[in-house]
């Protein structure tokens, strides 16, 4: 195979990347100049031909060239199909108190809540992952749809969301030093905010679609309209960071949001209380955060930013919310008269984006509140790509985790009304708060500056939480059903390290559905090997009433552990624990076998 790297723009020397193996340099003709003139071998480009070529051949590439096009249509009524199974399967449901859903026949009134359930739906991440959709079908859309003449379909918007928020007007603003309105802005030619500044000024506001690395020209960023989360592209300019102070006086007492939209490191304290944070982002994304302020009282507000970690990003734009009663206001009232309200909720999260905060990001939290309080029936629906913390879970009937579905957002309405029965499970531990789980402490997350560490050896994920015994917010395998299960007839069969695990799951409710039964392996003590692994699933589609029997198997792969003095894996004697459940906390049948010397 070859080796290139992950963008050619981190090389910084071509001569070097050549000597240490790199196949795909970043100009060959450079390359071919550094041949022609002696200071590398021909042989160079040899082995990098050879490195690229063998793939070609090996994968039958060369003989069977892909067929593909770049143009093809890949939105045909099959594929479009085909995406609405593929987000509906993944879907998971984490609660449903009272069986509020599905949505049945005695739901007249549906009310739709949330700036997430609309053309603005999180449907996937930033970075490379992201997709260029063709045609969004948000959520709103699909429910509307499924609903048709039989339910009355209420939507209120109740937030603005999580993109950027307009920019803070200048005539609230007085800049700590200078005069008119504005902040004080002071740019450095670094990352570090070191040496004597580069340029002092007093800007309007902080919203510059396309700032300039730290050799500023004479002139710092400038301001104009700002682009949103997304835009730039080529390789990174060098770095460089600012500081803006001021003061700001508050239009109206209440709940005020900002956001920080951009790539790079930011931090935003307003009445010296920090309240959002851009940490370390490589691609242009928007943080947010709320602070509650009075009318008339001026409070300090700062911006520190640094453009240290940002590769692609352009936008930089400073944004806020003065407190819209108006839009909460619509969100309960349509609860109030709706049988049933769900609220959908999103987060920004994707390559090269540290998240700081277990808490939905801007308002969301207070809309799913105030609606909860509305309508004790509240469905809320999520679209994040990672553990969130629910501080309303208790008052909320049902919890859907519907991940970032991608443009065919739409299939939610499929599992909200219950024509597709969810079997999703968590792939990862939900914390009940930010100081469970591994990497809590400052030092392994996000480490001091320099150096990272990774105090929980094999306690990896759900690991953590077992060894620890800590008991998260949801499990990590968990997932429920609108149907249940029966796990008997447990057995273990094999000898030495060939062993099956055996169980009949029953579906035990009045709807089809999928189990995903997950086998679990305990290490004997002295392995210093985490409580339970996860070692096999297998989903089992069943018709109500019917059983069938899984096997999972246990081969040598699965009992072997990585012995670091002997620099090897090995399978260590002792007593095996077998454990079978519908998630890492719900264990329905375990068995025991050994191993002997």
């Amino acid at each position: 195979g070859f080796i290139e790297p992950d963008a050619f723009f981190a090389q910084r020397s071509v001569y070097a990347a050549a000597r240490a193996g790199v196949d795909r340099v970043s100009s060959l003709e450079e390359l071919d100049s550094l041949i022609q003139s002696d200071k590398l071998p021909a042989s160079t480009l040899d082995l990098i031909v050879f490195h690229t070529m063998v793939p070609y051949f090996r994968l039958g590439i060369y003989d069977a060239p892909p067929t593909g096009a770049p143009d093809a249509d890949v939105s045909t009524p099959a594929h479009i199909e085909l995406s609405k199974q593929i987000a509906a399967a993944g879907a998971v449901l984490l609660k449903n108190t009272g069986s509020v859903l599905p949505i049945g026949s005695r739901v007249k009134t549906l009310a739709v809540i949330g700036d997430d359930a609309g053309e603005n739906a999180q449907v996937m991440e930033t970075g490379s992952a992201h997709v260029f959709v063709g045609k969004l079908s948000p959520p709103l859309e699909g429910i509307r749809e499924r609903a048709g003449n039989a339910v009355k379909v209420v939507y209120a918007r109740g937030t603005l969301g999580i993109g950027p928020l307009p920019a803070i007007p200048a005539n609230v603003l007085k800049p700590a030093s200078g005069s008119g309105d504005g902040l004080s802005g002071v740019y450095y030619k670094n990352a570090y905010w070191d040496g004597e500044p580069a340029i002092t000024r007093v800007d309007a506001a902080i919203d510059f679609p396309n700032p300039p690395g730290p050799d500023f020209g004479g002139s710092a960023p400038q301001p104009g309209a700002g682009r949103g989360g997304r835009g730039g592209g080529g390789a990174p300019r060098a770095a460089w960071s600012a500081r803006w102070t001021a003061t700001l006086t508050p239009p109206s007492t209440g709940v005020y949001r900002f956001s920080v939209t951009g790539g790079g490191t930011g931090d935003l304290f307003v009445d010296d209380r920090p309240v959002v944070t851009l940490m370390r982002a490589d691609f242009p994304t928007t943080a947010q955060g709320v602070i509650r302020l009075t009318a008339g009282q001026p409070v300090p507000i700062e911006f520190k930013y640094s453009s240290a970690s940002n590769l692609l990003g352009r936008t930089l734009k400073l944004g806020w919310q003065p407190p819209d009663p108006a839009l909460l206001a619509e969100a309960v009232s349509a609860a109030k008269q709706a049988d049933v309200a769900v609220v959908f909720a999103g987060e920004e999260m994707g390559e090269g984006h540290d998240k700081t905060f277990l808490n939905l990001p801007g308002d969301q939290d207070a809309l799913i509140e105030a609606v909860a309080q509305a309508n004790p029936k509240t469905v809320v629906v999520l679209h994040t790509s990672n553990p969130v913390a629910m501080p309303w879970l208790d008052r909320v009937a049902s919890v859907v985790e519907a991940w970032y579905p991608g443009q065919e957002a739409s299939s939610i309405a499929g599992v909200l009304f219950g024509d597709v029965n969810p079997s999703g499970k968590l792939p990862v531990t939900f914390p009940a708060n930010d100081r469970q789980g591994p990497a809590t402490n400052w030092t392994e997350y996000p480490g001091d500056g320099r150096v990272a560490y990774f105090n929980e050896g094999v306690l990896v994920g759900y690991r953590w939480y077992d060894a620890k015994n800590q008991q998260p917010l949801f499990p990590f395998g968990h997932g429920l059903s609108y149907t249940t299960f029966r796990y008997a007839d447990f057995a273990l069969e094999g000898s030495g390290e060939q062993r099956t695990a055996r169980v009949r799951v029953t579906n035990t409710g009045s709807r089809a559905g999928a189990e995903v039964v997950q086998m679990y392996l305990g290490y004997p003590a002295e392995s210093l090997e985490p409580p339970r692994a996860l070692k096999g699933f297998e989903k089992v589609p069943l018709k109500p009433g019917e059983s069938k029997v899984v096997r999972l198997s246990i081969d040598h792969d699965a009992l072997a552990i990585f012995d670091e003095a002997a620099n090897g894996w090995t399978v260590k004697p002792g007593v095996y624990t077998v454990s079978v459940g519908s998630s890492s906390r719900d264990i329905r049948a375990h068995g025991t076998f050994s191993i002997s010397r």
